[in-house]
């Protein structure tokens, strides 16, 4: 039976994954902007310019997020392994977050020790053996 905490890990990243394709999707729709759309303090140059990269990180937020959640709803070994190493990669680079002085990061690094916590309980880990 799958922990409830893995069902709801696994519904977050679904709804991560969602928000990501929501970005693209008006990432492409603002490239198509005109300067009306654009607000009056806002440089369009500048705003029609950072547009690929909104995009492209819609798409990487989107397929990382969609990987974590059929990582949890498989209950396959390699699921608890990936989302093990996506949280170490996020507590490390909270950490230099932290060290060039990005005060948020606390909360990722919190959220990601919380996950890598949950990851190594023992019925996560029967829930991830089991399949």
């Amino acid at each position: 039976m799958r922990p409830l905490g893995v069902k709801v890990l696994g519904t977050f990243s679904i709804i991560l994954g969602v928000i990501g394709i929501m970005g693209i999707v008006g990432g492409i729709t603002m490239m198509n902007a005109t300067r009306d759309m654009v607000p009056p303090n806002v440089d369009y140059e500048s705003y029609i310019s950072s547009l690929p990269g909104t995009i492209l990180l819609g798409i990487i937020v989107a397929i990382i997020s969609f990987i974590i959640a059929i990582a949890f709803f498989s209950g396959k070994p390699w699921g608890r392994k990936v989302i093990i190493g996506l949280s170490i990669f996020n507590i490390v680079s909270g950490v230099v977050g932290l060290l060039m002085q990005d005060y948020k990061s606390i909360l990722r690094i919190i959220i990601s020790a919380i996950i890598l916590w949950y990851t190594r309980r023992p019925h996560v880990i029967a829930y991830f053996k089991g399949f």
